[in-house]
């Protein structure tokens, strides 16, 4: 999957939008075994990318570009499915968004997760 955004949106004062980045694109994959010895394996992953966007009303703070990594495995089989899925995958700090010129707040840090799934 692929997707991409361009925003080219300015406020009566003629500033940019808080928070809202100017451009955005990301892509994802995932590849499942439908058969052999890995069969009901699932693996995949993707990159989401920002451009610069305002991190006060003011613009008087432009956040830089960043990009974040995410990845996913995971297997079923009958009525059991346990899934990992990490994001930002190599725990990139980068500035998502701000209150003010003296409240910026850091995008979130690497997150593992661990599912097991019963159905009934």
């Amino acid at each position: 999957m692929f997707g991409a955004s361009s925003l080219n949106i300015k406020l009566p004062d003629g500033l940019l939008p808080r928070g809202a980045p100017e451009k955005t694109a990301s892509v994802w994959t995932r590849y499942k075994w439908a058969d052999g010895k890995l069969k009901g394996l699932s693996v995949g992953g993707g990159v989401a990318w920002q451009g610069r966007s305002p991190g006060d009303a003011g613009n008087l703070v432009m956040f830089a570009l960043s990009h974040t990594v995410d990845f996913f495995a995971q297997y079923g089989r009958g009525k059991y499915r346990l899934s990992l899925n990490v994001s930002n995958v190599f725990d990139k700090w980068y500035l998502a968004r701000g209150v003010n010129q003296n409240i910026l707040l850091a995008g979130p840090e690497r997150l593992i997760k661990l599912r097991i799934h019963r159905a009934f």
